[in-house]
């Protein structure tokens, strides 16, 4: 193993020189004004070193520096680090990158650096090195999936923890499905007083068929996702939220059932794709406007996802009142999906806001704002690229960490599929043999974990870690990352997950 710092991801320029600066009480932290956010989020890590470490203006010719420079040349997310045995100065030119920065100033910290208990017996010092970073894609995300099992504030708190952590910058959270509605909607209460709570859940695989008889539920409120989004932009991790219709809302059709197609709908106990959907009435785009508009005022950033993936046409090739209005819209059923998506994405673009949507509806028909997450395969990401979408690459060969991560006979129940550690590690969101105008749209990648099948925070961490760190490391590293390297900064940086109190299981071994 080198003696270089063990960082995940890789930094795009590193050199290591002699020497330490070491942290005490003797440290302060210099910040021009644009940094002062920034300057308060490391001292608030840096509590954890037992040492009082204030913030100042004045200039200092030790301690650390943390300043926003325009002239430097690197993208927004870009940062350059210098330590020496005088102190550490960093530098970006916009806070973004000076969040990205301080993360790679706590790797080089020990790993009880992530700790959140202080600990003043620990020496801390910062190797003497120069490093000058930026990312290779703009998007670096994770989704997550409370819709099927509610989890817990708290964890998202300290999810998003761990996304800065690895410099990832979107937490994609999948908020309504058949199994559960998770947001608070003030104008429509029913979504939450009845969609989000279900009789029973599945027992085991979703074809054993067996049920626990143990009602489940909850849904966050306005104001707890308000909070959580404000804590998040400080450690430049955007939230981006899903309300995915026209099909999967079984959980709004129970409390609204106006909204569809069929009478007497309850909230799903099951895993399945399920055949109700949206109906195509005026009545039922405005009241998903209505939802957009204050989901819009909890998530001020850019993109909202619409999801538009699984929608069977069956119904509205069989009700007479759906077959009826396809008619006087002139659209077949089984675009029906497409329409939808299209009546809500200039709503989003009215308020600034980017629509994004499953492959499944990147029809020619689609509006060319949306963006496109490619989830069935990389060539359904090419496609839309070539239709003229701005396309996230999620492909679920690579970046499902709900399926199996070792193909073995002990392994928890998931949802199917084998993804493996190097598989992910080798993944490329747009390999040099696509075409120039085909890369050029692809924003970046994800990891997901679907919900089916993790219904505790502690398998949520178990499947995302340390699958989501060579995630990170896709998303983030310019250069093709070598398995063995990989590996080696590892088992380094599993202590930084430990101490953070994240769970995460080796998968070193062969595979």
């Amino acid at each position: 193993m080198s003696d270089a710092p063990q960082l995940i991801p890789t930094p795009e320029s590193m050199h290591v020189d002699a020497g330490s600066f070491r942290i005490d009480d003797h440290t302060v932290i210099h910040c021009t004004p644009d940094a002062s956010e920034c300057a308060e989020l490391l001292a608030d890590y840096l509590q954890v070193t037992g040492h009082r470490i204030p913030i100042t203006s004045s200039a200092t010719t030790s301690g650390i520096s943390l300043r926003v420079d325009t002239d430097e040349d690197l993208g927004a997310e870009g940062y350059r680090l210098d330590v020496t045995t005088a102190g550490a100065v960093l530098t970006a030119p916009a806070a973004d990158g000076l969040r990205h920065g301080i993360q790679t100033l706590r790797q080089l910290l020990p790993p009880d650096a992530y700790s959140s208990e202080p600990h003043p017996d620990v020496v801390w010092s910062l190797p003497c090195a120069h490093i000058v970073d930026e990312p290779r894609f703009a998007w670096r995300g994770s989704l997550l999936d409370p819709a099927r099992w509610f989890l817990p504030i708290g964890y998202l708190y300290r999810y998003v923890d761990a996304l800065a952590m690895h410099k990832l910058n979107r937490l994609h959270l999948h908020l309504t499905d058949d199994q559960g509605w998770r947001i608070e909607i003030e104008r429509y209460p029913r979504l939450t007083d009845v969609g989000a709570w279900r009789k029973e859940s599945p027992l085991g695989h979703q074809r054993d068929n067996v049920h626990d008889g143990v009602r489940h539920g909850g849904y966050y409120t306005q104001a707890e996702l308000r909070d959580l989004v404000r804590y998040a932009a400080v450690r430049g991790v955007e939230i981006v939220p899903e309300i995915d219709l026209p099909g999967h809302v079984t959980a709004a059709l129970a409390a609204y059932p106006e909204l569809g197609n069929t009478p007497d709908v309850e909230v799903a106990r099951n895993w399945s794709i399920h055949s109700t959907v949206l109906n195509l009435e005026p009545a039922t785009v405005d009241f998903f406007r209505n939802v957009l508009t204050e989901i819009l005022d909890v998530f001020p950033g850019r993109y909202v996802h619409l999801g538009g993936d699984e929608v069977p046409p069956g119904e509205w090739e069989t009700n007479p009142a759906a077959t009826a209005r396809l008619q006087s819209l002139g659209i077949p059923a089984d675009q029906a999906h497409v329409w939808f998506i299209n009546q809500l994405v200039p709503i989003l673009a009215e308020h600034g806001r980017t629509a994004i949507v499953w492959d499944e509806a990147a029809t020619p028909d689609l509006d060319p704002r949306a963006v496109v997450m490619s989830w069935t395969s990389a060539e359904a990401g090419i496609a839309a690229a070539r239709l003229g979408h701005r396309v996230i690459m999620t492909p679920m060969q690579r970046t499902y960490f709900d399926w199996y991560q070792v193909d073995g006979p002990h392994e928890p129940v998931a949802l199917g599929g084998l993804t493996t550690l190097r598989d992910v590690v080798e993944f490329d969101p747009a390999p040099p043999q696509w075409d120039a105008e085909v890369r050029a749209r692809i924003l970046g990648t994800q990891g997901q974990l679907w919900g089916e099948y993790l219904p505790t925070p502690a398998r949520v961490d178990d499947m995302a870690f340390p699958r989501l760190c060579a995630l990170a490391e896709r998303a983030w590293s310019s250069d093709r990352t070598d398995y063995d390297d990989f590996s080696d900064r590892l088992a380094t940086h599993e202590q930084r997950l430990i101490a953070a109190g994240i769970g995460t299981r080796c998968l070193l071994r062969p595979d």
